[in-house]
């Protein structure tokens, strides 16, 4: 489905697969030129950052490109308050920033007190607390502060420029969305603010792989109506503190919507390849083009969830699945099932 990007326009595209193949396809896929949103570590590379610079894209500086290990140990103290041995917390840390006690751990400063102390912004949970005990190591994110980043956008946008911005944050495999980033909307939102003639179109895009991780795969690229931007939430913005707030959370959720009427959002792979399969089933009197085969699988994920707990839609979907599990068992795809022939003697086995 194809939507026209006229005016001012911030793409939003849900980015699925991989963050350099995927702009490449909404390249070929859209006769607007535009300029991606790009990690500055990826500048760095010679290819990437070739192309990188022809299309003009905008260097975002990642907090976690900065990391960097923390000098001396984390001694625990209380669920507030955090003291080092050989530390240098007023060298090295600055409020706002992250601690990183392990992948998954985090902690936030509010306070540097000294070289060897420091106040947390929450209280620790009982993770980080035995974190610190058995090891005490720590790396350090720092803030980043974006507002060079937003003024760059502002820039671009009132030149009449088009931006792309990947607002799930990076790639992955997953079968549904992630949560959103804030930055699409604070941008959107504050240009807006300051230039009251911009005439900004916020279009979702959404990137559907048949075969993701197989090399030629196919691909539908397809754009969604645009997420209008309402005056009421521009005034709420210019307010600033908690309406400026929930008007970024507003905005926030009206793009996620967008997206999703754009995407192929199941809860895991396994009920995925069961609507795709349930697809495959389904007679149709013409042979489906590629996008109605795309449209058909998100028909079929949303009537599935609006039926889920019905007896008949349960007992249909284990059917479902026994059909696939059986040609797996065969090592058969459903085009072939038609064409097999079984032996006379053997069909009475």
């Amino acid at each position: 489905m194809y939507h026209s990007v006229n005016h001012v326009s911030l793409l939003l595209h849900l980015t699925l697969i991989s963050k350099f193949i995927d702009p490449g396809l909404v390249i070929i896929s859209n006769p607007r030129s535009f300029s991606p949103l790009m990690a500055q570590a990826s500048f760095k590379r010679k290819i990437i950052g070739i192309f990188a610079r022809l299309l003009k894209a905008i260097p975002v500086t990642r907090s976690q490109d900065l990391v960097i290990k923390g000098t001396g140990k984390l001694i625990f103290s209380n669920k507030r308050v955090l003291n080092g041995q050989f530390t240098r917390f007023s060298h090295e840390i600055s409020p706002g920033d992250h601690l990183l006690l392990s992948k998954k751990i985090s902690i936030r400063v509010d306070q540097v007190l000294s070289d060897t102390q420091l106040k947390l912004k929450e209280e620790l949970s009982e993770e980080a607390i035995f974190k610190l005990i058995q090891s005490g190591q720590f790396k350090i994110m720092p803030r980043v502060d974006q507002m060079v980043l937003f003024e760059k956008v502002n820039e671009r946008l009132k030149l009449g420029e088009c931006l792309v911005i990947f607002p799930e944050g990076g790639s992955h495999d997953r079968s549904e969305m992630l949560p959103l980033k804030a930055g699409f909307a604070m941008m959107a939102l504050g240009a807006m603010a300051e230039n009251e003639d911009l005439d900004l179109k916020i279009i979702p895009i959404g990137l559907n792989y048949f075969h993701p991780h197989r090399f030629r795969s196919r691909a539908v690229v397809s754009y969604g109506p645009p997420v209008l931007i309402r005056p009421e939430w521009i005034q709420a913005y210019q307010k600033g503190g908690q309406a400026k707030r929930e008007a970024v959370a507003l905005l926030l959720e009206a793009g996620y919507h967008g997206l999703k009427g754009v995407t192929i959002n199941a809860p895991n792979h396994n009920m995925l390849t069961t609507i795709a399969t349930a697809r495959r089933l389904y007679k149709s009197k013409h042979k489906l083009t590629i996008d109605q085969v795309v449209d058909l699988n998100r028909r079929f994920l949303l009537g599935y969830k609006h039926f889920e707990n019905d007896p008949g839609l349960l007992d249909l979907t284990e059917r479902v699945k026994a059909y696939s599990n059986t040609l797996k068992y065969y090592g058969l795809c459903d085009h072939q099932v038609i064409k097999t022939q079984i032996p006379f003697s053997a069909a009475f086995l």
